[in-house]
């Protein structure tokens, strides 16, 4: 994977960047939600979005939503040692079977859109995640800033996304 994790490569009006050194963990409640969520607040000290697609947060610490009652918190900490216990709450370590691709410029949802079906103008507001696919790529896509779109794949097929946003963005 450390071909993946070396170089940016930018194109007409979009770099395409592969990110390391995140912690990725899952949490699912078997309870209530908002029980779940005030503990993943004391844990993370931020909010855990309660509605679709929304994402909360703090700092180098994302909470998006990942169901009714699930989350996906995404922390700059690479060094995760130990996982947080949250009361009638699976937590589970997803940080090794995702990579993320930072996607950014001008044309980064014309990009996207070669792909994905998310209709980026009308639906994907900053601050906004969701499950998807690109093409047959099962991802979770959220929308950092204006022009900046975090990809999550699953690692073993991250090489194979490369190649086929890399090769949508030549023909951009």
């Amino acid at each position: 994977m450390s071909q993946i994790e070396s170089k940016s490569e930018s194109y007409d009006g979009v770099t395409i960047t592969p990110i390391s050194g995140f912690s990725l963990i899952h949490i699912a409640t078997r309870g209530n939600r908002k029980t779940a969520a005030s503990g993943v607040k004391r844990e993370y000290g931020a909010a855990a979005p309660m509605r679709p697609n929304t994402v909360g947060g703090k700092d180098d610490t994302l909470i998006m939503w990942f169901g009714p009652k699930s989350w996906i918190v995404r922390t700059a900490d690479k060094t995760l040692t130990d996982l947080p216990t949250i009361k009638l709450c699976s937590v589970t370590d997803l940080s090794d079977s995702r990579c993320q691709f930072r996607i950014e410029g001008p044309r980064a949802a014309e990009l996207l859109s070669t792909g994905c079906p998310v209709d980026f103008d009308a639906t994907m507001a900053v601050q906004e995640c969701a499950q998807t696919t690109y093409n047959h790529f099962q991802i979770f896509l959220n929308r950092s800033a204006e022009e900046t779109y975090d990809v999550f794949v699953p690692r073993s097929f991250a090489e194979d996304f490369r190649q086929e946003i890399t090769t949508a963005a030549k023909l951009l």
